[in-house]
């Protein structure tokens, strides 16, 4: 052995990582990364919640303001409830659709 060209080279024994131990520090971090992330995503949505609610609170003065006026458009009775529903309903998206609809049918031709 001590003659041969390979005598000093083998000698020392080497402690390196093993592939697994080198995946498993590999999910590891990944693992912490993801629950950092969701942990982000989670305070985003916190704040973005709030600051939703926060936006939708106008005080005592409007809300009175905006109920009185609710009720003097609407008339009373079931007619004037199902109107202002269909008003609603109309002024959204769903709407949009409609006179749409009925207006490409209308002009189409021209």
């Amino acid at each position: 052995m001590a003659g041969s060209d390979m005598a000093g080279k083998y000698d020392d024994a080497i402690d390196r990582e093993s592939a697994f131990e080198i995946l498993s520090k590999r999910a590891e971090a990944a693992a912490k990364a993801a629950e950092e992330a969701e942990a982000e995503e989670a305070r985003l949505e916190e704040e973005e919640r709030q600051f939703k609610q926060a936006r939708r609170y106008d005080g005592g003065k409007a809300t009175t303001t905006r109920s009185r006026s609710t009720r003097r458009s609407s008339g009373g009775g079931l007619g004037g409830a199902l109107a202002s529903a269909v008003a609603k309903e109309l002024k959204g998206a769903t709407g949009r659709r409609l006179v749409r609809g009925i207006l490409g049918g209308l002009f189409k031709g021209r």
